[in-house]
């Protein structure tokens, strides 16, 4: 393979990152499978690019063979050389791009993950009445106690929505994906803790890869849900509401006489595997 001159020009902005192309003489036989072996692959020195595309188009001005009556379904016209014009780009997803603060989770060979997060909150509604004044923290009931629609019974609480994008799938889990949704985090995942995470959903749709000879695949966006109350040093998720006496944990029945949590806790570790 022979890089020709004039290959090599860049640029390089905000909002877009690195692009760059290069040209590169090879021989017509075979261009494909050279080709194949360069999509997808880092460029030798500038960083966060990676071959996301190539083009080849005859080199020279004669063809090796004519073509001429030809079944076109069978046979293509030949050439001695294919000049190979490769399209660099930075990819955040090959290059491992994560918030050093928030643990990465294994993922699956050959696909990327790329994270997204939106931080929020809201005012957590509780009965007044639940709530206690500094000056009666008993409650006594011959001293002042919050009244049922007191504006003391507004609580602020961290929210926030972690949407993933997992991409290059072959096959997706998706009947493992289906059983998690609804289940918070056993462990701290994705730098939360325990129980903090519910899982949401997910939405799958085909997707593409830098490749000839296998260009499909599959995508996955999941919805993560984050909800943490922290009071006095303790930290509280989703399977706990609070009432006069404190917070607590919510259960339910099964069906069979069973308490459960109200949302069953799981290992989310090889959500991604």
């Amino acid at each position: 393979m022979e890089e020709l001159t004039g290959s090599g020009g860049s640029s390089h902005a905000v909002g877009s990152g690195n692009d760059v192309t290069r040209t590169f003489l090879i021989a017509w036989t075979g261009r494909g499978a050279i080709a194949e072996t360069l999509l997808g692959t880092s460029h030798p020195t500038i960083p966060w690019s990676y071959c996301k595309g190539v083009r080849l188009d005859p080199f020279g001005n004669e063809p090796k063979s004519a073509g001429g009556d030809l079944d076109p379904t069978a046979a293509e016209i030949q050439y001695e050389y294919a000049k190979l014009t490769a399209e660099y780009a930075t990819d955040y997803g090959l290059a491992n791009h994560w918030p050093s603060e928030i643990t990465k989770p294994a993922i699956r060979a050959n696909t990327t993950l790329i994270l997204q997060t939106q931080d929020t909150s809201e005012f957590m509604r509780i009965p007044g009445r639940a709530m206690r004044w500094y000056d009666n923290p008993n409650g006594s009931p011959g001293s002042p106690v919050p009244e049922s629609d007191s504006p003391a019974g507004r609580l602020l609480v961290s929210k926030a929505e972690f949407s993933l994008t997992w991409d290059y799938l072959d096959d997706p889990p998706v009947s493992r994906l289906r059983g998690l949704m609804g289940q918070v985090n056993d462990a701290e995942f994705l730098g939360c803790a325990e129980e903090t995470l519910l899982f949401g959903g997910f939405d799958l749709q085909p997707s593409t890869r830098a490749s000839i000879i296998t260009p499909g695949c599959w995508l996955l966006h999941l919805k993560l849900l984050y909800r943490e109350i922290n009071v006095g040093g303790n930290s509280y998720g989703w399977n706990h509401e609070y009432r006069p006496d404190g917070w607590e944990r919510v259960q339910m029945d099964d069906g069979t006489g069973t308490k459960v949590d109200r949302y069953e806790t799981e290992d989310f570790s090889g959500m991604f595997a």
